[in-house]
């Protein structure tokens, strides 16, 4: 009777050290999975920044749009404000505006562009947003500029592919440039 009693024992732990391993691999499997899924929206995530490129020699300013992120930016809108006001308009049309409000008097060539609702921008894309050539070497200097252009917030709202939702916001990176 003794013999059968150990083998029902042994059966026992065998069978609790078998759930405790299928436990263990159940769980091991689900925070893989979890990890994986995280790591892969990380891996996929856009970044928009601007930069401008100025050359006061050449009395030249530009402001370049840049998806340094490692995913594609689906835009979801493209918001010019002013003073804290939206500027309305279609297009290009705000950025013109508020460009014509800052810059107003001083002789120039203009190029403008924008990004709408609906494009993606792709990982590495440049957009030229804005390009401005001051004719008669009537560009203010730099100081001047950099005032003018606190007036400006240019926000774009975007998603990754996952429909994650960013936002940049020109004046909130002019800020933080500035700190």
């Amino acid at each position: 009777m003794d013999e059968v009693k150990c083998v029902w024992d042994w059966q026992m732990v065998t069978g609790i050290a078998s759930s405790v391993i299928a436990l263990c691999a159940l769980w091991i499997s689900v925070w893989q999975g979890w990890s994986t899924r995280k790591h892969n929206k990380l891996s996929c995530r856009p970044h928009l920044t601007c930069w401008e490129d100025v050359d006061w020699d050449e009395s030249t300013w530009r402001v370049v749009l840049e998806n340094n992120g490692v995913g594609p930016a689906f835009i979801k809108s493209f918001t010019v404000k002013l003073d804290g006001a939206v500027v309305s308009g279609y297009g290009y049309d705000p950025l013109e505006e508020v460009i014509e409000v800052i810059l107003h008097g001083l002789r120039r060539k203009e190029y403008f562009s924008y990004v709408g609702s609906g494009y993606a921008l792709g990982v590495g894309e440049k957009r030229r947003m804005i390009d401005i050539r001051f004719l008669d070497c009537n560009a203010p200097d730099e100081e001047a500029m950099r005032e003018k252009l606190k007036r400006i917030d240019v926000i774009i709202e975007y998603e990754n592919l996952y429909g994650k939702m960013f936002r940049y916001s020109s004046y909130e990176e002019l800020a933080m440039r500035s700190s």
